[in-house]
This record gives C-alpha cells, sequence and structure tokens, in this order.
C-alpha cells in the first residue's frame, strides 16, 4: 500500500535473503520464517493450542528459535552452515507436510505417485 512493503516476519543482515559469509544464499527470510511457522501451523491443526507470550509480547514459539537464529549469523560462515542445513531441512520437511495436509488433491497425488513408485520397484504396499 502506498509503495510500503511490510511484512509480519523478521529479516536479518539488511537483507531479503540470508547471507553466509558474503555468499547471498537466496533463501529469502520470509521463506524461513514461514516454513518454520509450519512446525506450529501442524502442531495447532493437531490440537496443541496454548500459546504464551514473553514480557514484550512475542509468542514463546519464536521467542527462542529468533535469540539462536541470530546467535548462527554471528559465528563464521561454516559453522552457520553446519547448524543452518540440518535446521532448513527440517523446516523445509515441515513445510511440505503442512502443505499436503492441508491440500487433500497434492496429498492424494503424493499417495497414488507413492503407491505407483513402490508398485515399479516390486515392493508391495
Amino acid at each position: 500500500v502506498n509503495n510500503i512493503v511490510a511484512s509480519n516476519y523478521i529479516a536479518y543482515q539488511g537483507s531479503n535473503n540470508l547471507k553466509i559469509g558474503i555468499i547471498d544464499s537466496g533463501v529469502s527470510y520470509q521463506w524461513i520464517a514461514h516454513s518454520f511457522n509450519s512446525i506450529h501451523r501442524l502442531a495447532v491443526m493437531m490440537g496443541c493450542t496454548s500459546e504464551t507470550y514473553t514480557e514484550a509480547g512475542v509468542s514463546n514459539w519464536v521467542n527462542l528459535p529468533h535469540v539462536m537464529f541470530e546467535w548462527v549469523l554471528e559465528q563464521n560462515a561454516l559453522v552457520g552452515s553446519a547448524l543452518l542445513l540440518p535446521a532448513f531441512l527440517i523446516i523445509g520437511f515441515a513445510s511440505m507436510i503442512e502443505y499436503l495436509v492441508s491440500n487433500p488433491v497434492m496429498m492424494m497425488c503424493a499417495m497414488v505417485g507413492g503407491y505407483f513408485i513402490c508398485q515399479k520397484s516390486g515392493k508391495t504396499v
């Protein structure tokens, strides 16, 4: 609105994308934050709905990861990469699961595709 870009997701390093050392990873902070919150959204879908907040009004769900992420960004590129890669694999997997759970057509396609792959490889389902 009025040429102002706004988001409820935080960016770091004065950049839209994560930088590892001096290299722009191409992974946006928007994607990181939205995918990280997939885990929370899945927990809420399963009935875990209690939410608590810090004195500053920040959800405890994101406060500790935010502090940890800031710490990781202060580390050298090797340490940062070693810590971020497994985290991105986990949150990417959670994001994919959330997408499938909230999209019945895609879930059915994944199941049918998995069935045919098993049949082709000779494994029984």
